[in-house]
């Protein structure tokens, strides 16, 4: 049940995240309110993109660091 909650969750996520965070992209940047709907869903897109990539990022530095602080302490 909880995995089903958490798809749900996803889905909503996916579907309406874009166009939240590119309608406060477009009031905090543009200050216009006559962007087309499409612009709006497609910058909150790329945002959303940008930051999951630099989680991701961060997220193999982290493994990598404890890679050489493990292979560091064996040798030690």
């Amino acid at each position: 049940m909880r995995a089903l909650f958490l798809t749900a969750a996803q889905i909503t996520i996916a579907i309406f995240g874009p166009w939240y965070l590119g309608k406060w992209i477009r009031i905090l940047f543009f200050d216009d309110s006559k962007i087309p709907f499409g612009f709006i869903w497609i910058f909150g897109a790329l945002t959303i993109v940008i930051l999951g990539l630099l989680c991701v990022m961060l997220y193999e530095l982290y493994k990598l660091n404890r890679t050489i602080i493990k292979d560091y302490d064996e040798k030690a």
